[in-house]
């Protein structure tokens, strides 16, 4: 059996992981595992074997297993390009916007991979706690600094949370730190942010915080609340990057054995084209749209 693995880039480290498991488990007489990455060079794809001499290596060379695959290229229209897909049994694909494009090429094993948490027909995705705790934990250090300084007026920290779109991301980490979210800059969120700052004025607070994605216009926002109210204004910005860092959460490492366990478990008993979901703590396999032979790993 030929697999391909690919990856868009997102919570490389527990992907690594998940692919070191599948190196070290797999049965070599039945399964080859291949790596499948994009060659800038050549523009097209470029295959190598996975197995664990490669595995040594990259550990050793402190080298990435598998290269993250650009996104842009995974497309219909670069179809042709793609057309190597084709040569292997299954592509196990983790995370990725496109992944549900109708490529001619109907072998793909979908993964769940989002620190946004927004993948279709799954309640969760792999890298969302470790980048809804890296949030957390950035916001509270800023919190740490304002609460000790005096300046006068309320100090307003307006955080970009990574995205160009409204995501589950923005609400839960607004819970989290218990601040306002901004989902659009409207009259409707104009009003409830000012109501929010004449509230912590009211309790004599020096800061507060509100949180958005890259996509809003935080000057026309600070503009139109500026105009009515004494503030001062900073914006504190938290990049993809810093969400995807070496130590994933508990539950990220929980969900990454348990989609490495269903993954050993789909390849014995033959592996085929669908999606593995999240519904609450169990995961499921879903097959060409349709519920096929459920996965409950707990």
């Amino acid at each position: 059996m030929k697999i391909g693995v690919v990856h868009f880039g997102s919570f490389t480290t527990g992907i690594t992981e998940i692919i070191r498991t599948l190196i070290n488990e797999k049965n070599d007489d039945i399964v080859s595992l291949y790596g499948i990455e994009w060659n800038r060079q050549s523009d097209g794809i470029e295959v190598r074997e996975l197995h664990k001499v490669a595995l040594d290596k990259a550990q050793y060379t402190s080298e990435a297993i598998l290269n993250s695959f650009p996104e842009h290229k995974w497309t219909i229209q670069n179809s042709n390009k793609l057309q190597p897909l084709s040569e292997f049994d299954t592509v196990i694909v983790f995370g990725g916007k496109n992944h549900q494009i109708d490529l001619p090429y109907h072998n793909i094993l979908f993964i769940p991979v989002s620190i946004f948490n927004d993948i279709e027909d799954s309640s969760y995705s792999l890298g969302y706690d470790s980048a809804l705790n890296t949030i957390y934990n950035s916001i509270e250090k800023i919190r740490d600094t304002a609460s000790s300084l005096l300046y006068g007026r309320l100090r307003v920290f307006p955080i970009q949370v990574p995205g160009n779109e409204f995501t589950p991301l923005i609400e839960d980490t607004a819970l989290a730190v218990n601040s306002p979210f901004v989902k659009k800059v409207d009259e409707q969120a104009i009003s409830n942010i000012k109501e929010a700052i004449l509230e912590k004025n009211s309790r004599n607070e020096t800061y507060m915080f509100i949180i958005m994605d890259y996509s809003i216009d935080h000057q026309s926002l600070e503009k139109s609340i500026s105009k009515d109210l004494l503030i001062d204004w900073k914006v504190m910005s938290i990049s993809e990057s810093q969400c995807v860092g070496p130590y994933p959460t508990a539950r990220d490492q929980v969900s990454m054995r348990k989609v490495s366990q269903t993954l050993l478990e789909l390849i014995r008993n033959g592996i085929e084209p669908g999606q593995l979901n999240f519904q609450g703590n169990k995961l499921f396999f879903k097959k060409n749209n349709l519920i096929g032979g459920n996965v409950n790993v707990n």
